[in-house]
């Protein structure tokens, strides 16, 4: 275990893709938790800067430069970046050093994450192994906040607000397939370790092209090819903080990012059918989760959003229908006073249903 290996000379079995912008106060964690692992393989670590505007890319160099046995570094420009729903993304940067991962296996760390088990790779990576008829495996999580709190990521089977509301939204405790995510992603990132079967084919793609999430559909391809293994240890940190990409953005505009995602994947060749049918019933708890979140929405907005969905994907209606009738809030007046503050965030989304036509 711990052997030294130099990935200039040979083959790594797991590329570790790290993707960072910003991120000058958290990369050396992440960096470091990924440089600590102890495993009998070869793995190589493969660093897209997205030329960042803090002391990132200075960061990234000095450890490329300390440890050029172990780490591969892409250094972007922020002329490249691809712009998705309005906001600029780090989706190029993403996707390139995806494509440069040469590992069987590939696991994700984003700048601002950090691993705390030095044996997450060689614990995740051995069962993989052992065991093709998996594509995936992933570890529990704690979550740190703004404020330094921590705190385990929760099993949503143990929530019973999510379970007895809307029947899904359950983090499997046991072995997944594809199924198991069509209501989400609930993968964090930094704890999920996949076999490297992307091709061209997915990068070049509208789905990873333009949709806004990028884990969650990544997550279901690997899982189009085998089962996903849960590991109940905690083995990494996911940071939620105001500078993230996901954390981030606010309640309402995660709900509609998730259901632009869900409609990609709906257009996307790469999912079976069984898969789109699953994502179908998804898009509709997604309804009843936007109706349910009270105060904030508007039923009226809401109306607009369904009607949008509806006119593009109209097998959706029926079961939307059914979902949206068992709420029961839905005539509260306090869903006119976000009426304008709703549409606002939703127009761009609106309009782009519209033009799918």
């Amino acid at each position: 275990m711990n052997q030294v290996w130099d990935i200039r000379k040979e083959d790594p079995l797991v590329s570790v893709c790290v993707i960072t912008y910003n991120h000058a106060p958290y990369i050396r964690d992440c960096l470091d938790g990924v440089l600590s692992q102890k495993t009998d393989f070869p793995y190589e670590i493969c660093i897209g800067e997205d030329e960042s505007s803090d002391a990132t890319r200075e960061i990234c160099k000095e450890y490329a430069k300390k440890y050029p046995d172990k780490i591969r570094l892409f250094l972007r420009s922020r002329e490249d970046v691809l712009i998705i729903n309005g906001r600029a993304t780090g989706r190029y940067n993403f996707l390139e050093t995806l494509k440069s991962c040469r590992g069987k296996y590939v696991a994700r760390c984003e700048g601002d994450d950090y691993w705390i088990d030095p044996r997450k790779l060689a614990k995740q990576v051995g069962f993989l192994e052992k065991n093709p008829a998996f594509s995936l495996c992933y570890c529990n999580v704690f979550i740190r906040h703004d404020k330094g709190l921590f705190s385990l990521c929760p099993g949503y089977s143990n929530n019973p607000f999510w379970s007895r509301k809307f029947g899904v939204g359950r983090v499997p405790e046991n072995d997944l397939d594809a199924l198991s995510l069509v209501h989400g992603n609930m993968l964090h990132t930094p704890g999920v370790v996949m076999r490297n079967s992307l091709t061209e084919e997915h990068f070049s793609s509208s789905l990873f092209r333009c949709s806004f999430m990028a884990d969650w559909p990544m997550n279901l391809c690997a899982l189009q090819q085998g089962l996903g293994k849960f590991m109940n240890e905690p083995m990494a940190v996911y940071r939620v903080h105001r500078g993230g990409i996901w954390s981030g953005c606010g309640m309402e505009e995660r709900l509609v990012n998730t259901i632009w995602s869900a409609v990609a994947m709906l257009e996307s060749p790469f999912f079976s059918q069984a898969t789109k049918e699953g994502l179908r019933k998804g898009a509709a708890c997604f309804f009843r989760r936007l109706w349910f979140m009270g105060e904030s929405y508007s039923f009226d907005s809401m109306m607009i959003l369904y009607r949008n969905i509806c006119a593009r994907l109209p097998e959706l209606e029926p079961e939307i229908l059914r979902e949206i009738r068992s709420v029961d809030s839905l005539e509260q007046k306090s869903f006119k006073r976000a009426l304008v503050r709703v549409l606002k965030r939703m127009s761009g989304f609106v309009g782009q249903l519209g033009r799918k036509g």
